[in-house]
């Protein structure tokens, strides 16, 4: 399972959750992937054809709150690819989770 965060879409639980505001995002999204130069999809760069993203109906009950804290120091991470090539990385942000909807305290 992947999450996804999309800054802008909720920014908080009360009232905020928007189906139309994440459809927009989720086009935009398709139309950089597709189109943007600086795309990992760009053909003049990647022999790679970008097919549109499948998406789930967004339901409002995945709606959660949560909090990126920054790290004073950023921690050194290795990081497997689709391929299970290893790279390294630097975590600069953690997520802190709140409650979603529905949930008690």
């Amino acid at each position: 399972m992947a999450l996804v965060l999309i800054q802008g879409v909720v920014n908080s639980l009360e009232g905020a959750y928007s189906e139309e505001a994440i459809l927009k995002a989720r086009a935009e999204k398709d139309t950089y992937m597709r189109d943007d130069p600086v795309s990992p999809f760009n053909l003049e760069k990647h022999p790679v054809i970008f097919s549109p993203l499948i998406y789930f109906k967004p339901k409002e009950g995945w709606v959660f709150e949560s909090r990126l804290e920054v790290y004073a120091e950023p921690e050194a991470v290795t990081i497997l690819d689709t391929k299970g090539r290893e790279r390294k990385g630097r975590r600069k942000r953690r997520e802190r989770k709140g409650k979603g909807r529905g949930q008690s305290s």
